[in-house]
């Protein structure tokens, strides 16, 4: 007797890689475009002009790449005696004879004689993202259910990132997301999340150029390397941050740090009351982003759509220009705004002062705001920031507080452990009865929204619960907490 066994197939997550990159959709129309040109120009001769990017190698040879992000095509150059040697990472044209050379290694090879370097043409290396960011934050969220706009926006922008600033704060951002009752959603978001931004890339790891041709026969390869694309990220529990995070929450320069690193910074708060604003990485963080009950991931998905890391290679191409009359104005308009908000939020106000949740100072919370309005700009590709950047930054970043203290208030987060057995709609309940003792079953079924049956049985198990006590027959109050 023989039989067939078939195992069963078992679905890997599909990655977004940089490094490795070899299918078209995993590349910007313009990075493509490049390796066209290079293609037809290696295999031409005679008179020819490239665009590219330059990488040092022994002078007077130097390496012409498509794009500051691709490594798989390249053309050697050797400037012509006279011709200046081009400056490092400089975008150039390049006008010469492609024709047979010796290389230094000894090896013969086809080389860009060139007899001209000049700054490339207007335009040259401008890359602008292929979907709007509208549809970028849809991509990031299309398998989540219930995740509120605004932070969606916000947990958006912490990967576009934002610039440097030098002399005020370092780039990226920090924010501390906040899951309340429901802290096993966060490590799942929090990796949905990173599988869109290839692993090369979160841990600046530099791409780099094999030039056998460079190389002397029987020895290595040389190597051109690129400059890093100085992007960083990670993310942490809040309660257990390792030193290296946490040494990064003042957004300072560090010893050896590049002059135009962005590292972003997630922190993840495990369930159990509300948001400590005392605690460092809050108070550090730029924004909270609160995951309410309801939220959830309604599908799973074995595949990270390239297009995603695509916009963000596009985006963090570009660093809008910053005025600072502009910069000072603005963050003197949102330090305002931001008092406004601790008016309405009296309790907040032990918050404003150095160093706090909502520092008011120069590098606090309004330069955080301004952050935003950068990233904005960024993700639309602008040469700086606009008006409209500033008035969204401003919006979004108040709509958010508000969204995350409203939360915390309306689910009495601030009373309760958010391990405590109370679900959300009896957090609802007590609330309502908390500020409204003496309530009916029909009082708080219309204010909130429940089916009075519903409201009925949530009642009743908030009694059991002891947490509502009867002053009359058929009325409700909550018990001082």
């Amino acid at each position: 007797m023989s039989g067939m066994f078939v195992e069963k197939q078992r679905y890997q997550h599909s990655r977004v890689r940089f490094f490795e990159r070899e299918h078209g959709t995993e590349f910007l129309r313009f990075e493509m475009d490049q390796m066209r040109r290079f293609a037809a120009a290696k295999k031409a001769r005679g008179d020819a002009e490239l665009d590219g990017y330059v990488a040092w190698m022994r002078p007077p040879y130097f390496v012409l790449l498509p794009t500051p992000t691709t490594s798989s095509i390249y053309m050697v150059c050797r400037a012509a005696d006279g011709v200046p040697y081009p400056d490092m990472n400089a975008f150039s044209t390049v006008r010469g004879r492609i024709g047979p050379a010796v290389l230094p290694g000894g090896r013969a090879d086809h080389v860009l004689q060139a007899e001209e370097i000049a700054g490339a043409r207007p335009g040259f290396g401008e890359i602008t993202p292929e979907i709007p960011q509208k549809e970028f934050v849809g991509l990031l969220f299309e398998k989540w259910r219930n995740v509120a706009e605004t932070t969606q926006q916000l947990v958006a922008h912490t990967l576009t990132s934002s610039p440097d600033m030098p002399g005020r704060r370092t780039g990226g951002f920090t924010v501390t997301i906040d899951a309340l009752s429901k802290s096993a959603i966060l490590s799942t978001l929090a990796a949905d999340l990173r599988r869109f931004v290839p692993a090369e890339v979160r841990a600046g790891r530099r791409l780099a150029v094999s030039l056998p041709e460079m190389g002397s026969a029987g020895s290595a390869a040389a190597t051109a390397r690129l400059p890093p694309l100085e992007w960083g990220s990670s993310t942490a529990q809040l309660e257990s941050m390792p030193a290296a995070v946490a040494a990064r929450l003042d957004r300072t320069r560090s010893g050896g740090e590049s002059a135009a690193a962005e590292h972003s910074i997630t922190l993840l708060k495990k369930a159990g009351g509300p948001l400590p604003l005392g605690h460092r990485g809050v108070r550090m963080s730029d924004y909270p982003a609160v995951l309410e009950e309801h939220v959830e991931r309604r599908s799973h998905s074995y595949d990270a759509s390239p297009e995603v890391f695509k916009f963000l290679l596009a985006a963090r191409m570009h660093r809008p220009a910053v005025s600072a009359a502009v910069l000072d104005s603005s963050v003197k308009g949102y330090r305002a705004m931001i008092e406004r908000f601790i008016d309405g939020h009296e309790y907040l106000s032990a918050a404003a002062g150095s160093g706090q949740f909502l520092d008011m100072g120069f590098g606090g919370r309004p330069l955080s705001v301004y952050s935003v309005a950068a990233s904005i700009a960024r993700s639309r590709a602008a040469g700086g920031v606009s008006a409209g950047d500033l008035e969204r930054a401003g919006t979004m970043y108040i709509d958010n507080l508000k969204e995350v203290f409203d939360v915390i208030h309306d689910g009495a987060y601030d009373k309760f452990s958010a391990r405590a057995p109370i679900k959300y709609d009896e957090r609802r309940v007590f609330v309502y009865l908390d500020e409204h003792p003496g309530s009916s079953v029909s009082d708080v079924s219309a204010a909130v929204q429940l089916d009075p049956d519903e409201a009925g049985r949530l009642i009743d198990s908030l009694h059991k619960k002891g947490l509502l006590y009867e002053p009359a027959a058929g009325r409700h109050s909550a018990v001082p907490i």
